[in-house]
């Protein structure tokens, strides 16, 4: 969001800005004084003058909340000290989508974790209750062993090692280049910057967070 303070005194002031309010404490601020793109919360304003400055919000939290916060300017006259407030801004974290706490089937028939495992371990014990039976009729312990051995080995070779998911506003190194999880913008990385790392994707304003 964008700010703008104006200097309403017959006197220059100098001063900070801040954030207040309810919930300031989930989420880290950055400001951006416009004139010249430095990050800054600094106020030197002479009489009558105004300036613009961004602020950028990065959420600390992984959950859905609310916050309602207000701009407070602290500036100092000559000896004396005060503070402006702005109105109320308010701010909602939407946090990450988390993955299902079970098996969401068709026909809208949904199971819990702890039904999703005793259908898995059912469908198993069925299975090896069959194989024996199979083994019984057909008397052919040593060919079902072999087989079986044959098919555990063929299976482990299909196995590979999966990589580790990705977390919210995470991105891996590529050469020396990352993908922004929010705009897919190509970025090369600051120089000699080793995972993990986080740095701000220059098109979006991301918070990026790269991993190995």
């Amino acid at each position: 969001m964008i700010l703008t303070v104006t200097n309403l005194a017959n006197a220059q002031v100098t001063g900070t800005l801040s954030l207040d309010g309810i919930g300031d404490g989930l989420m880290l601020s950055e400001w951006t004084r416009l004139s010249d793109n430095s990050t800054t919360n600094q106020i030197t304003l002479s009489p009558g003058s105004s300036m613009q400055y961004s602020l950028r919000l990065t959420s600390l939290v992984a959950t859905n909340e609310d916050a309602t916060l207000r701009a407070r300017a602290t500036y100092q006259i000559e000896d004396s000290t005060s503070s402006d407030m702005s109105e109320d801004i308010s701010i909602s974290i939407i946090g990450p989508e988390l993955p299902p706490n079970g098996v969401q089937l068709p026909f809208d028939v949904a199971l819990s974790q702890s039904d999703s495992l005793n259908a898995m371990f059912g469908g198993w014990g069925l299975s090896l209750l069959i194989l024996a039976v199979l083994y019984l009729r057909r008397g052919k312990k040593e060919s079902l062993l072999a087989t079986e051995e044959a098919s555990v080995v063929e299976e482990d070779e299909e196995i590979e090692e999966e990589p580790v998911a990705l977390g919210y506003n995470e991105c891996r190194l590529e050469g020396d280049k990352v993908s922004c999880p929010s705009c897919d913008a190509r970025l090369g990385v600051p120089r000699g910057s080793e995972p993990p790392f986080r740095f701000t994707c220059p098109k979006c304003s991301t918070l990026i967070r790269v991993v190995e």
